[in-house]
């Protein structure tokens, strides 16, 4: 998905799930995309949002970092 949500994204998200997670970039643009998405989606459907730490990317996560 990268950094942005496109209108075929978001209709498919919010008619083919109930609830969805967020999980971007800890960085300038990941924190941006959130917001943005989170603003798009809340009010069609459930978002939760995992904040990472300043530097980490989600890759990260699998190996440990």
């Amino acid at each position: 998905m990268e950094s942005s949500l496109s209108a075929q994204q978001q209709d498919l998200f919010c008619h083919g799930f109930g609830r969805i997670v967020l999980l971007f970039d800890g960085d300038g643009a990941g924190r941006t995309a959130t917001e943005e998405c989170v603003k798009r989606l809340c009010r069609m459907v459930f978002v939760r949002v995992i904040d990472l730490p300043n530097g980490k990317q989600p890759a990260m996560l699998a190996e440990g970092g």
